[in-house]
């Protein structure tokens, strides 16, 4: 039954087989069946610990039951979270992985399992050092004045930063649709938004959101070479996270705005019910609860929310912007 499954599952979804198989019903069993087979390698192994040579149908039972309950919460809290959420297939060896870090590898002319291994983590490679030899840097034979020129403004990142809830978001698509009205070239990158595409590996760690912070640096900083002035919105809690932003970037195209929102307003407002959660015990690691949020040291700008709406907001950064005249 385990190898039916097992081939059944691991065939396209796409065909009729397949789609009746994906039903809640046979992924359910299909898992049971797995962890059963993958379960029976403790099972000899409680035979061989203790001297054991025929397991009595009592033992072998309970084993089983163990196995079932096993599954069972395999599916209820880790399959079954990530198929809502459509982070994973119904195939069934993808399941497996997700659900067990186990796999196996099977020859497709014999059947004979010729592997088996398991994933514990995803491995990121540190302090790689470049091969400058078989590096080059190319140069554009379009010059930083002549798109300043072309787009009758200044390259600049316009860095907002502030607790989750102050208000950064909806400042930066205000500020960015102002920008665009009056002829300027502008884009906002926004922190979920980059966690669905370029960010969706990485996690809310302290490693994880450096890296976060570097990847936007990059991008930022390409923008801008590109003659485009991009509007940052992230929570980037850490001084020397936003200070190595600022070294990619450039010290003259990087302009760090402080959205200057009590933590208590932040929770009272809650847009994406995070505080909630927090509160509740869900979420950990929250920054501004449970994580430290560093304010910045020496900003361009401090906006506080409590005193300005977000429109007025938006008018003291465009009129910093003009007096300064990164637009004209």
């Amino acid at each position: 039954i385990t190898g039916t499954l097992l081939v059944l599952f691991y065939g396209s979804s796409q065909t009729f087989v397949g789609k009746i198989l994906s039903l809640p019903f046979f992924v359910g069993m299909g898992l049971i069946s797995y962890s059963l087979y993958l379960w029976h390698f403790p099972i000899f192994s409680f035979a061989k610990i203790y001297s054991i040579e025929k397991l009595d149908s009592y033992t072998l039972l309970f084993l089983s039951l163990i196995s079932v309950f096993i599954a069972y919460l395999s599916y209820r809290f880790v399959e079954k979270p990530f198929r809502d959420k459509n982070l994973i297939s119904t195939n069934f060896f993808t399941i497996s992985i997700f659900v067990t870090g186990a796999f196996i590898i099977i020859d497709r002319l014999t059947n004979i399992t010729v592997g088996a291994g398991m994933i514990f983590d995803r491995v990121v490679s540190k302090n790689l050092k470049k091969n400058e030899k078989n590096l080059k840097q190319e140069k554009s034979l379009v010059s930083l004045e002549k798109r300043k020129k072309l787009f009758n403004q200044k390259p600049i990142t316009i860095w907002l930063t502030g607790l989750s809830g102050s208000g950064k978001t909806t400042i930066a698509m205000l500020l960015e649709k102002k920008l665009i009205d009056i002829g300027n070239r502008a884009y906002v990158l926004d922190g979920d938004n980059l966690r669905f595409g370029i960010n969706s590996d990485l996690g809310f760690s302290t490693d994880d959101r450096k890296e976060n912070i570097r990847r936007v640096s990059e991008i930022s900083s390409l923008m801008n070479k590109a003659g485009l002035i991009v509007i940052t919105s992230f929570i980037s809690p850490y001084n020397k996270d936003r200070e190595a932003a600022k070294n990619v970037i450039g010290n003259d195209n990087f302009l760090e705005i402080f959205i200057d929102t009590p933590i208590s307003e932040c929770e009272k407002r809650d847009p994406k019910g995070l505080y909630k959660k927090v509160r509740s015990g869900e979420l950990k690691n929250f920054t501004g609860i449970d994580d430290l949020y560093e304010k910045p040291k020496n900003p361009a700008i401090v906006i506080p929310t409590l005193d300005y709406q977000p429109e007025e907001s938006v008018d003291l950064i465009m009129n910093y912007l003009k007096k300064n005249e990164i637009i004209y």
